[in-house]
């Protein structure tokens, strides 16, 4: 490490509250975690963030290699789970990034007019160093945020999962299970998991499948169903489907998926009745 990086460490440094300043400047008036009209919290913890970005890619120029890319990580790891937390866009962090690679060049640019020493040869690997150091940060900036953004959604997913297909005890034994819109292979797993598990914390035996709120039942929702019977069969659990059309059935049959075996009703209220479990008209006045 020569004497010129020091010098140009220190003053980097040096401005750090200057440079601070500058990117608060610049600020917008929208509404987001950037804008001037943050709370004092806010922008105290964005200023002690950016104190600390400023320190990394000063040391990046003092710093061997591994050291760097280790305090550039941690640095990422902790800014991203704060930007994910605010509900912050990645589009305007990586905005905040052009802004202040731009003041670190015209910082990098004033020290070089400052210092009759320098020669282009050291402006020209420091202006490389930090694009490079840059791109790093950003990189490993964006790896995080979308390692937390997936999963938040995937655990965002599963409650809705989780919610959309609940089993409606009838008796100690029985229940009843609406499954409401679309059905993918990923969903039919999710309910297939669901219902296992729900069907054998409550002690079930019977489970009234209910299919009207489906909007599409084609050969492959048909087949996912087919699957979720037969595994609930082999935990003792019989299952009685309704609302499906009997062309649909009758087309899975074609194709291998036998529903011979399998009680099916046209609606929720037929497969109720047909089982003693009486349907009441409500009375009307």
């Amino acid at each position: 490490m020569n004497q010129k990086n020091r010098d140009l460490h220190q003053y980097i440094m040096d401005s750090s509250s200057e440079m601070t300043n500058e990117w608060l400047a610049s600020r917008g008036d929208f509404g987001s975690v950037y804008s001037k009209n943050i709370s004092s919290h806010i922008e105290n913890r964005l200023i002690e963030q950016n104190r600390l970005f400023i320190q990394l890619v000063a040391e990046s120029f003092i710093e061997n290699k591994e050291e760097a890319t280790k305090n550039i990580l941690e640095w990422a790891a902790a800014v991203a789970d704060d930007r994910v937390n605010t509900y912050t866009a990645i589009n305007e962090t990586l905005h905040q990034f052009k802004i202040f690679r731009l003041i670190f060049l015209d910082l990098i640019e004033r020290f070089t007019e400052e210092n009759d020493q320098i020669n282009i040869a050291d402006l020209l690997s420091w202006n490389r160093h930090l694009q490079e150091t840059f791109d790093q940060i950003i990189e490993k900036f964006a790896e995080q945020y979308f390692k937390l953004t997936a999963t938040r959604l995937s655990a965002q997913q599963q409650m809705i999962h989780d919610l959309s297909s609940p089993i409606i005890p009838v008796t100690e034994e029985v229940g009843i299970l609406p499954i409401i819109g679309d059905i993918d292979t990923e969903r039919a797993k999710k309910i297939l998991e669901s219902t296992l598990e729900q069907s054998a914390e409550k002690n079930l035996s019977q489970l009234f499948i209910d299919l009207s709120g489906v909007p599409i039942i084609d050969t492959m929702v048909a087949h996912q169903i087919f699957q979720i019977m037969s595994s609930l069969k082999l935990i003792g659990v019989q299952s009685i489907l309704s609302g499906i059309r009997p062309e649909v059935a009758q087309t899975a049959v074609q194709l291998g998926i036998n529903f011979k075996d399998v009680s099916t009703h046209s609606s929720l209220k037929q497969a109720l009745n047909d089982h003693n479990f009486l349907v009441k008209k409500a009375n009307t006045l």
